[in-house]
């Protein structure tokens, strides 16, 4: 599924913007392979922390995001407890906390949805300038990972008023099966294959969610402005959002279970990871600094 050389190395997308990454880039601590970070915004309320993770051997870049909208806060502590992973394969970007504003207030958004700034180049608020930023780093990528924690549990057929087709917790969800060539539905068949068998009870199994985004009759439209439809229709790369339900109370298991589903997806589009050892404490701690720092505090 990789749609460069295995030989390309982590890059931006523009020259200036590289500069600036590898003149800036911190290092960090890692099991093995090269790691940095760098934040952009910094001193400002939205610093946007990237981690780098070259692996030990040569292969496709895949980025993983958590945190754009702030009341979904698996996603971000699964991107934060992902980042202490040792790449084996290939290279990853892991943003963990794409919009702090919305996660320190625990709110999907400040101004406006951040997941919904990706059709065009906005430029009025702080989301539009992270978002920016965001796309520079996806178009250096083979591959996109969304973590989202979505309400109830998806079905395609409407079962009761918390499963059915507008429900959008404990699904994979795509934007197409099948887009220039990016052959999305068999990707994520074979992901769920592989996933759900572990999954207890039964019926927190995870769902293939096809928007359909590109008909003109989808049910979906708003999803046009996403950033996996932005890097499928744009970039023409395999994205996806792994969506765990917010009606799952526990939030550990929802770490777990996303952070599987993540190293799945990983392995299939090249990029082969050892995930680090945590547990329930650990979740909670990364829970726990998010909600502990407040805006302006």
């Amino acid at each position: 599924m990789a749609r460069r050389s295995s030989a390309t190395p982590i890059r931006c997308a523009i020259p200036w913007l590289l500069s600036l990454c590898l003149a800036l880039l911190v290092p960090v601590r890692a099991s093995a392979g090269t790691v940095s970070a760098y934040t952009f915004f910094q001193g400002t309320q939205y610093p946007l922390t990237v981690i780098q993770i070259q692996g030990e051997q040569p292969g496709p870049t895949v980025m993983v995001q958590g945190g754009i909208q702030g009341d979904e806060i698996c996603g971000s502590v699964t991107a934060q407890l992902l980042a202490g992973c040792r790449v084996l394969k290939g290279n990853l970007i892991v943003v963990p906390r794409a919009n702090l504003p919305s996660i320190h207030l625990a709110r999907r958004q400040i101004n406006v949805d951040m997941n919904r700034r990706f059709d065009r180049d906005y430029n009025r608020f702080y989301e539009d300038r992270v978002a920016r930023v965001i796309r520079h780093l996806l178009a250096g990528c083979d591959g996109f990972v969304h973590l989202h924690e979505g309400s109830g549990f998806y079905s395609p057929r409407p079962v009761d008023g918390l499963r059915g087709p507008n429900r959008y917790g404990q699904s994979i969800i795509v934007d197409s099966e099948n887009h220039a060539g990016v052959d999305l539905g068999q990707l994520v068949r074979g992901v769920l294959a592989e996933l759900n068998p572990g999954i207890e009870p039964e019926r927190y199994r995870l769902e293939l969610f096809n928007t359909q985004t590109f008909d003109p009759q989808t049910r979906y439209p708003e999803m046009r402005k996403s950033l996996t439809y932005y890097a499928l229709s744009v970039l023409h790369i395999p994205a996806m959002a792994v969506e765990v339900s917010k009606n799952i109370r526990d939030l550990g298991w929802k770490v777990r279970t996303q952070m599987t589903a993540t190293r799945i997806i990983l392995a299939r589009l090249g990029v082969e990871v050892a995930l680090p050892e945590f547990d329930d404490g650990d979740v909670q701690a990364v829970a726990d600094t998010a909600a502990r720092v407040r805006v302006n505090g």
